[in-house]
């Protein structure tokens, strides 16, 4: 074993326990309450959108994920510069375009990643817009950025928010009718709406009520131009306002819309995952994306919402590697309680056996190595954020982590994967797929379980990830050509 060292373990303020049967009977009361086909009656007066669902995810963050420290901690962006205006408007103006085929629509360029030569890119996407280089074009959330895009038909979408966010009076059938909304949420909402989570509401539908008309404005005189046979959009079922209005603006114009996969999909998903009177609703299909595109067959069954799914696949590469005993350890929120783990795993680990821990990759700060910098006296202990996390995945056979989209990456590979229990756990409703996993609840289940490591089978899923990703997007992107 390792050199017997016992770390400094720092309590966790936050405990990562919840009452998980009160967690779950939460999300039932809501979807029970998300039938209710009165709950679609409180309308904008813009189009008659029902404001339900332009609030639900608030709603959810605030009034459940929150009571139970389920959010995610606000992150400072990557980077930053002053913004040019100049700049915005005529070089990234995406009124200065011609036609493409593929229209990527909000994608936050503060989510883009820097390769070796400066260049910056979201590597979520650029595989999917490289499939038609030539035919496709970003608009991207413009927020102060001044770098070298490695996207050639780059835009950003400040000049649409300019023409979009010109004042409007408020409307008072709205403010009438958001008051009778609360009162409604007030009396017959399963989740307490107090009085903070009342102003959130306030203002998110009164931004509904002054700008959504010119935001649909603005992206049909954007659509006019660039004419695109398909748009897809980043997190496009948000109901953000700028997605909302791109999804009204192409129902209008015959334009195919679509949200593409960019994290874990499940029920409690708050944006995904839906009652049935928005499913049902004719109105609620038109601020939807038409098409949610999938990483695999698996994610198929976890999205509830009007998109019809399609299976689009993953440009990633999840590939089986050599057996080891290297262990690579990925944790997210709450990370003082898992001190103990990687105490435990170091103490009880072969002086050859390398060990890696990956902290989320914007949560890879100072203050947070901090938590863990004792283990770095130990020559076998590495940061793992200096590659992506398949390189990491390559170099181990066991994996142990809490909830996360990494669980599922990880069994792609074939990796024994170890899942500890916790709030993120049931978030992540890692119960469907309890069967792959070794899950546990203690440290002393967890030790027990580490004892017979060694037989445990190394097996491969494939339901999660189709990695024929250029065949299926060019397949999608003909398919809906044809149909106009």
């Amino acid at each position: 074993m390792g050199e017997n060292v016992k770390y400094k373990e720092v309590s966790n303020e936050c405990s990562p326990e919840i009452n998980m049967s009160k967690f779950a009977e939460e999300w039932d009361n809501l979807f029970k309450f998300e039938d209710r086909s009165e709950l679609l009656e409180y309308v904008l007066e813009y189009q008659n959108i029902p404001m339900w669902p332009l609030i639900r995810n608030q709603v959810i963050v605030y009034g459940i994920r929150a009571k139970y420290n389920l959010n995610t901690p606000i992150r400072n962006k990557n980077y930053h510069s002053e913004r040019n205006t100049v700049r915005e408007v005529l070089h990234r103006n995406p009124f200065f375009s011609i036609h493409k085929d593929v229209v990527y629509v909000g994608f936050p360029s503060s989510n883009f990643t820097r390769d070796n030569t400066g260049v910056f890119y979201d590597e979520r996407i650029k595989k999917y817009y490289d499939v038609i280089k030539s035919s496709s074009m970003i608009v991207s959330v413009s927020d102060y950025i001044g770098a070298e895009y490695a996207y050639k038909n780059w835009k950003s979408d400040y000049v649409v928010n300019e023409l979009a966010q010109k004042r409007k009076k408020r409307s008072i059938k709205d403010i009438q009718t958001l008051k009778r909304f609360v009162r409604f949420l007030d009396d017959v909402c399963p989740i307490k709406i107090d009085t903070e989570l009342k102003k959130i509401i306030y203002r998110q539908i009164m931004v509904f009520s002054r700008y959504l008309e010119g935001y649909v404005r603005a992206w049909k005189l954007y659509l006019k131009i660039v004419r695109p046979k398909l748009v897809i959009e980043y997190c496009g079922c948000f109901m953000g306002i700028s997605n909302v209005a791109m999804n009204l603006a192409c129902y209008d114009m015959d334009i195919p819309t679509a949200d593409i996969q960019v994290c874990w999909l499940g029920r409690k998903n708050h944006s995904h995952y839906c009652g049935k009177s928005i499913l049902e609703s004719s109105i609620c299909k038109k601020i939807y994306p038409d098409y949610f595109l999938t990483w695999g067959k698996y994610w198929e069954t976890k999205v509830r919402n009007p998109c019809k799914k399609v299976i689009i696949g993953t440009h990633r590469k999840y590939n089986k590697s050599q057996k080891n005993n290297n262990i690579l350890i990925c944790i997210g929120l709450y990370y003082e309680a898992y001190v103990k783990y990687v105490d435990w795993v170091m103490n009880h680990s072969d002086n050859d056996v390398e060990i890696y821990l990956r902290l989320h990759p914007k949560e890879n700060i100072a203050s947070v190595r901090a938590i863990f910098s004792a283990f770095q006296n130990d020559k076998r202990f590495h940061f793992a954020n200096d590659n992506d996390l398949q390189y990491y995945l390559d170099k181990c056979t066991y994996f142990i982590t809490n909830g996360s989209t990494v669980v599922f990456e990880a069994l792609a590979c074939g990796k024994k994967v170890f899942v500890i229990e916790d709030a993120s756990y049931d978030m992540y409703d890692l119960y469907d797929i309890a069967d792959r996993i070794y899950h546990f609840k203690t440290i002393e289940e967890f030790e027990e379980l580490w004892l017979h490591r060694e037989s445990m089978s190394m097996k491969i899923y494939n339901d999660f990830f189709d990695m024929n990703y250029e065949k299926l997007l060019k397949k999608f992107v003909q398919k809906i050509s044809m149909q106009k």
